[in-house]
This record gives C-alpha cells, structure tokens and sequence, in this order.
C-alpha cells in the first residue's frame, strides 16, 4: 500500500490481462493502435478477447486510449512481447482529446503519468517464456485438414511453444489452424500464422492487421 492510499497488487490484478489478451489473443504487435481502431468502429463484438475486454474494462477504455496517447509504453509492451518481428514506427494514438484525462486524480492513481506505473509489460510476458524442459505437445492431423493441437502443462510459455512448434503453411498451401489448450485453463482458440505479419493469432485476419 502506498502512502496515498493506492494498493497497487490490485490494480495489477484487474488490470494485467489486458494485454495478455490483446497482444496474445488478437496477435498485435500494437495494441494501442488496434484498440483505438475498434473504439472508432463502435466497440463491435468481433473477437472474445475484446467482448471480454467490453465486460471488464470497458468503462475505461478512453482511460486506457489517454495513457496510449501520452505514452509510448503501451505500444512498447506489444513489441518488446512480439520480439521476433519488425521495429517500432513512429504511429501514434491519436486520442490528445482525451488529455484532460490525465489531469484526473483517479486516472494518475492508475497510470501514474506518462510511464507504465502499474509495469504491465512485465506482467504480461509469461506466455513468451521459454522453458528448460518440453511443457507442452503438439499433434497434427493429415496436412490435407491443416488442424492440429497444441496441449500445454502450463499458461507459461504456450506463445513461445506455439511459435516455436514448426507449423506454418501446409505442402497444399493453407495456413495450419491449432488449436491451443492450455491444461488449467482449457481451450485459448484456434491460432493461424499470418503470412502478412509473422505472428500467430486468433480469430479473422482483418481484425489482427488492426494491431500492426
């Protein structure tokens, strides 16, 4: 606790799987700016990261747009999580009618400035660990079907498995589909590999270019 009051455990709490969902889910190297893409096209349902997302943090998002806008701390986070990928621009949210935000007291309790007060970044790195020892394991279907499983022990390190699992594009040309399952936690989604980008992500292919 600190001496204002503000107990930071929970405000990690609430908010560390926020980008575990936007940069691992939707695959976004740039979840500010695919954020801001679907708060300008109406919040639709079009992922479950992002219903979930609705359901959560919803009433904030402009709050989360203002820390975009005056940091480059959110679009950090997504590249420095998706590391084996192009650098950085120099894009940015576009969301500086959101400043007199960052004067509120309850949003500097949160965001702290122009920093990543509540270390986000750090929190969200875990799918991307590797692991000393094999944690997970990959079956494949007939390359015809291009569906497989990968069935991971733990959540740490299911990207870094996916990532590293050797599927890309069948001998017939179609984008591997697998379907990702994480032991204590059940099925994450189907995940394909861009051939535009480079990452792995779930749900339709338009959606995830909003994040780059």
């Amino acid at each position: 606790m600190r001496q204002d009051g503000t107990d930071k455990t929970e405000l990690i709490a609430f908010w560390a799987p926020m980008l575990h969902l936007l940069v691992f889910g939707l695959g976004w190297r740039r979840p500010d700016l695919g954020l801001e893409r679907w708060y300008e096209t109406g919040e639709p349902p079009i992922h479950p990261a992002l219903s979930v997302f609705s359901r959560w943090w919803g009433p904030h998002i402009e709050d989360v747009l203002a820390w975009a806008a005056a940091s480059t701390k959110m679009a950090a986070a997504g590249e420095s999580l998706l590391t084996e990928w192009q650098p950085s621009d120099d894009r940015r949210v576009q969301a500086n009618w959101l400043a007199s935000r960052r004067d509120d007291r309850n949003w500097l309790r949160v965001w702290g400035g122009d920093g990543d007060a509540l270390h986000l970044s750090d929190h969200a790195k875990s799918p991307r660990w590797d692991s000393p020892e094999p944690t997970y394991e990959l079956v494949t279907g007939p390359n015809a079907t291009a569906r497989a499983t990968l069935l991971c022990d733990t959540y740490q390190g299911w990207y870094h498995a996916l990532s590293h699992c050797g599927l890309a594009q069948t001998r017939y040309h179609r984008s591997w589909q697998v379907d990702v399952i994480v032991k204590p936690l059940g099925w994450l989604g189907t995940y394909r590999l861009s051939r535009d980008t480079g990452a792995w992500f779930s749900g339709r292919h338009k959606f995830h270019l909003w994040g780059w």
